[in-house]
């Protein structure tokens, strides 16, 4: 395993250690994370047995099926430091994916914004088909919608639809 970069890196007593799936160990400060969502807040409420072992032997790593990138997205959104600036639409998707399951209110809401921003610079059927499978009703009506200006513009050229431009790929010939 390795660790996480700063601010992630620092093992206290407050802080509980998240592990990625590709091995990659966060110290993540309870409260904050508490703070952040309800689903660790409830997971860190449970009764904790107590040890005498040093700091960073006694935590028993909590495991996320997250990659880092995605956590240490995530993460950043949560923390009093700068937010992340985020370009790219894959890592867009992970991320909220990730702040929808784990509960987290106000990195969903900055999430679904940017996803919204990077829309329109990405093929609308790649946006159409995120907004699907996250159930973001207003993302996939506005890239239907720029789906469906795609299909008529051509219409009205006298062209035919091109298996890209159409919605399941297929041609309406």
């Amino acid at each position: 395993t390795t660790i996480a970069k700063a601010p992630f890196d620092e093992d206290s007593v407050d802080s509980v250690v998240l592990r990625t799936s590709d091995l990659v160990d966060f110290y993540v400060i309870k409260a904050v994370l508490g703070l952040a969502s309800p689903f660790f807040k409830d997971m860190f409420s449970l009764a904790q047995p107590h040890t005498d072992q040093p700091l960073s032997a006694a935590k028993e790593p909590i495991i996320v099926s997250e990659k880092s990138d995605t956590i240490d997205c995530l993460f950043r959104l949560c923390y009093p430091i700068d937010d992340p600036v985020i370009e790219d639409l894959d890592l867009v998707e992970r991320a909220l994916a990730a702040a929808i399951k784990y509960q987290m209110g106000e990195a969903t809401k900055l999430l679904s914004q940017r996803f919204t921003k990077l829309i329109t610079n990405h093929t609308c059927k790649h946006a159409f088909g995120i907004s699907c499978r996250l159930n973001l009703e207003e993302q996939a009506r506005q890239s239907a919608d720029t789906i469906s200006r795609m299909i008529d513009y051509r219409a009205l050229a006298g062209l035919s639809p091109t298996p890209s431009a159409t919605v399941d790929g297929g041609c309406y010939d």
